[in-house]
């Protein structure tokens, strides 16, 4: 392999000009995207292949043109999801009998159950970002009022020419755009982070069974007539939605079920049976989970160096440390000082 032109970082790398045999091209190509390539065949390929690769947080954005006709099968890695678009051009996607073409118009999103046969004419040029799935359920609780344990989906076709999916799609080309100039935001591993959960907020808001966020206006007074975790939280008594509301603008209120109860209007019996039944959980678990979130959320942006995870654990609720870190790695699956350190 030569190249002519080469960057490098920590966060991201660049070959513009590759020329080498097929097999080192899916040996650099799987190497950049994180993609597993099962077959590789091409025709009439120039002398030199555009590879771009960046990797932001724990995300991988990449773009290649081949200068020929190219057809390969592609699965993502276990536990991740590829999203492609084309940049220029059309890709044919065959996944199992559906045919799809990728243009600059549609983007389609690949889970690790996918085996998707890629055909790119000469000319196209092909943009896909590969995402971790534990990445996606940490953008879930970041985006929707509650965490119900179901891992995000992503819809398969994605049409990038409207409403929330055309301004995510507009962020994802201005990072490809902005990753070639002099003095990139991604420069440190802390500003990665924030444009990688930046990117994953907003397509994960894209999606039209995930909540667009808390508090948002969404066609009810109370702003919960929306899709929460997968269910549709229109079908709530408005008292529900009120005592989810009132949670989840405070959490760090001392609520208790009788308080919660008297706000509402009902007894405590009838909200803990509401809980139960729409959500799965009682008030107090749902309670306890949305300030483990808050916490979570405020160790990914705090430093180590200006603040102490029982600082950010109180100020949620949370007296108790050794009950805290036991219920934080138990919703988490790390430690506090983990996440903070990961900043």
């Amino acid at each position: 392999m030569t190249a002519e032109h080469m960057r490098s970082s920590t966060l991201w790398y660049r070959c513009d000009s590759l020329n080498a045999a097929t097999d080192e091209i899916v040996n650099k190509l799987s190497d950049a995207t994180g993609w597993e390539i099962t077959d590789f065949s091409a025709r009439h390929l120039s002398t030199t292949i555009d590879l771009r690769w960046y990797r932001v947080g724990d995300s991988i954005f990449s773009e290649v043109e081949f200068g020929g006709e190219v057809q390969m099968t592609v699965r993502p890695p276990q536990k991740t999801h590829i999203i492609l678009t084309a940049r220029s051009g059309v890709a044919g996607l065959q996944l199992d009998s559906e045919h799809i073409d990728v243009t600059p118009a549609r983007a389609v999103a690949l889970s690790d159950l996918d085996d998707a046969e890629i055909r790119l004419a000469t000319g196209s040029r092909l943009s896909a970002i590969r995402v971790r799935a534990d990445s996606l359920e940490k953008g879930l609780r970041d985006v929707a009022t509650h965490s119900a344990g179901v891992p995000p989906r992503l819809e398969r076709n994605l049409d990038v020419g409207h409403g929330r999916v055309r301004s995510w799609h507009r962020l994802w080309m201005f990072l490809l755009d902005e990753f070639d100039q002099p003095g990139i935001l991604a420069d440190t591993p802390r500003e990665a982070h924030r444009l990688e959960r930046l990117l994953l907020a907003m397509l994960l808001r894209a999606q039209p069974h995930i909540a667009a966020g808390n508090g948002t206006s969404s066609g009810s007074e109370d702003g919960f007539g929306r899709s929460v975790g997968g269910v549709d939280a229109a079908s709530y008594p408005s008292y529900l939605r009120k005592t989810l509301q009132l949670i989840q603008e405070h959490p760090e209120w001392e609520h208790t079920i009788g308080s919660l109860a008297r706000e509402v209007a009902v007894s405590e019996r009838a909200l803990q049976r509401r809980f139960r039944k729409h959500l799965g959980i009682s008030p107090t678990a749902y309670m306890r989970n949305t300030r483990l979130d808050r916490v979570y959320e405020s160790l990914r942006q705090a430093s180590p160096y200006d603040v102490t995870i029982d600082q950010i654990a109180r100020s949620w609720g949370f007296d108790n440390h050794g009950r805290f870190a036991r219920r934080y790695r138990q919703r988490f699956n790390e430690a506090p000082s983990e996440t903070l350190r990961r900043v």
